[in-house]
């Protein structure tokens, strides 16, 4: 069980100190650290970790993080034959991944929502098979920090 000790504001740079007094005793310390359109992130200092007398330093990078919607609709020239194969891995700690999401027939309408890293292209593919031939498709979606982006997948 942990006491919140203290809350801080970090500055410009991301950097923050706090000042403890080393006891004997066998107390642990939890930092977490969290930002608007930013994953928390939390770290452990066991009492073996910290050394007495000298600046004891945690490193912790925040993640910043958007939600994708993938919609996934039959278009007007699909049959009940085709065949739809769906990839999405995610490399968000914790965010869903689509693997292999298997789709068939011409009345498909269904959303996948995650949550993703933000700021950066996420990649997924998808395959397509109609009237014996297979299309494969790679794509992204540009999803920014704290916003749901919506990505079409009209086939």
């Amino acid at each position: 069980m942990f006491k919140l000790e203290d809350e801080l504001t970090v500055s410009s740079s991301g950097q923050f100190s706090f000042s403890f007094l080393k006891t004997s005793s066998d107390i642990e310390y939890k930092l977490v650290v969290s930002g608007v359109g930013y994953k928390s992130t939390e770290s452990i200092m066991t009492p073996g970790s910290i050394v007495a007398g000298e600046e004891n330093k945690v490193n912790q990078n925040l993640v910043p993080f958007g939600v994708v919607v993938f919609k996934l609709k039959s278009g007007s020239n699909s049959t009940t034959t085709d065949e739809f194969l769906f990839n999405f891995k995610n490399d968000l700690e914790g965010g869903e991944s689509y693997v292999n999401q298997f789709y068939l027939g011409s009345s498909v309408d269904t959303m996948l929502k995650t949550e993703v890293i933000a700021e950066k292209y996420n990649k997924f593919n998808y395959i397509l098979k109609r009237n014996g031939m297979l299309l494969n498709v790679s794509d992204s979606v540009f999803c920014s920090k704290g916003n749901t982006t919506p990505k079409n997948i009209i086939y």
